[in-house]
C-alpha cells in the first residue's frame, strides 16, 4: 500500500497501539518514586564545588572521565558521593546522563537486584543504543539482567537460552555453595511485585541465575560439576522468574540522545482474536517496533491496512477491541494515577 510521507504519522497513530502491560511485566519502580529521586541522580548540586578530588585533581578531565567509565555502577555511584567535584565529574558523563534521564528503571533495577558490581555505565549505555533482541534479531524492549543483553517479549518467555533457576537449585547441581557462587556467576536478587497478566503478586525475595550463563561461566573457570547435559527441574513459576530477571529498556537514538517510542500492531491483535488463530499469530501480535520498523510491517499486514482504510473513509466500519484503550491486559490506573 502506498502512503505518503505526510501520512506516515497518521498511519502509526491509527494502526498501532502501546502495550502498557509490557512495562508492568518486568522489574519496575513506582512512578512517584522515580520522580522523587530523578533530580538527585540526574543533576549535580547548583552550588559550585569547593573541595578538590585529591590526587586526581591534577589529571586532565578526559582522563578522569576514562577512569569513571571503567568503574562498575556501584563504584561510580560511591565515587559520585565523595564531594561536589566528583558529583559534577560523574553527572557530566554522557553515559551516566543518558541512563539517569532516560532509563531510570533500568538503573535502579541493576542496583536493587545486587548486580551493580558487574556492569559499567558504558555497557548499559551501549545496550540502550542497540535495538535487536540477542536471541531472534527483532526489536527487543527488555534487558535480561544476567547477560545484559536485549530481548523481546516472546524470547523472554520462551527462549531456552533465557531459562532461569533458583540459586539453591543451581548450588545443589554444581556442588558449590551459594556463597561461593555469588562471586562466580551473575545472581539476581528478585524484587517482590506483580510480573504477569494474572495479577498474582510474588512477595518473597529469592536469588536466581540464568542457567546457560552460569553453566558456561563455571565451565570456563573449570569449577564445580560439568552441568552441560544436566537436566534441571525448572520451577513452575518459570515465566514469572524470567520476568523478575528483566527490566524494560528504551532505545536511545545516539545521534539525538533521545529515546524512541515503540509500537505494536493493532491488526495483528485483531487477527489473533479470530477463532483458530495460530501460535505464529501470537508471536506477531507480541512484537514491538520502532516507527520505521512498524511502517515496514504495515506493508505486509492486511488487517492494519484495513484499519487505515476504514479510518480514512467517511464511515468507520471496523470496531476496535477495548484492549487497545486499556493498553493491554492490565487494570486501569488507580485514583492517584499510579500503575497498580
Amino acid at each position: 500500500m502506498q502512503i505518503s510521507d505526510e501520512q506516515k504519522n497518521d498511519v502509526v497513530r491509527v494502526a498501532s497501539w502501546r502495550r502498557r502491560d509490557y512495562d508492568l511485566m518486568a522489574i519496575r519502580s513506582p512512578p512517584r518514586e522515580n520522580a522523587l529521586v530523578m533530580p538527585y541522580l540526574a543533576e549535580p548540586f547548583q552550588s559550585p564545588p569547593e573541595s578538590s578530588l585529591g590526587s586526581l585533581h591534577d589529571l586532565p578531565a578526559e582522563v578522569i572521565s576514562m577512569i569513571c567509565r571503567g568503574l562498575d555502577v556501584l563504584s561510580l555511584f560511591r565515587f559520585r558521593q565523595v564531594n561536589r567535584h566528583a558529583r559534577v565529574a560523574v553527572s557530566n558523563l554522557l553515559e551516566y546522563k543518558a541512563m539517569a534521564n532516560n532509563a531510570l528503571d533500568c538503573l535502579r533495577a541493576v542496583l536493587r537486584t545486587g548486580l551493580a558490581r558487574r556492569p559499567t555505565f558504558r555497557v548499559l549505555y551501549l545496550s540502550m543504543c542497540s535495538m535487536e533482541c540477542a536471541q531472534c534479531g527483532f526489536f527487543g524492549g527488555y534487558l535480561f539482567l544476567p547477560t545484559l543483553e536485549r530481548c523481546c517479549y516472546t524470547c523472554l518467555q520462551e527462549s531456552p537460552n533465557l531459562e532461569v533457576v533458583t540459586l539453591s537449585t543451581f548450588s545443589k547441581a554444581s556442588g558449590l555453595s551459594q556463597k561461593r557462587l555469588g562471586s562466580l556467576i551473575p545472581i539476581v536478587h528478585t524484587i517482590p511485585g506483580i510480573y504477569t497478566i494474572w495479577e498474582k503478586k510474588f512477595g518473597k525475595r529469592i536469588k536466581i541465575t540464568a542457567k546457560d550463563v552460569a553453566i558456561q561461566s563455571l565451565k570456563e573457570q573449570n569449577l564445580g560439576r560439568d552441568l552441560t547435559n544436566h537436566e534441571f527441574r525448572l520451577s513452575s513459576r518459570q515465566e514469572m522468574l524470567r520476568h523478575m530477571a528483566a527490566v524494560r529498556i528504551p532505545f536511545l537514538d545516539n545521534s539525538t540522545n533521545n529515546p524512541q517510542p515503540t509500537f505494536c500492531c493493532k491488526g495483528c491483535q485483531m487477527i489473533l482474536e479470530r477463532p483458530g488463530s495460530s501460535h505464529a499469530a501470537g508471536v506477531l501480535r507480541d512484537r514491538e517496533y520502532l516507527k520505521d520498523g512498524f511502517l515496514d510491517h504495515f506493508q505486509s499486514c492486511t488487517e492494519a491496512q484495513s484499519l487505515w482504510t476504514s479510518n480514512s473513509s467517511d464511515t468507520k466500519t471496523i470496531e476496535e477491541p477495548p484492549l487497545f484503550e486499556k493498553g493491554g491486559f492490565v487494570r486501569p490506573l488507580d485514583s492517584s494515577g499510579n500503575e497498580r
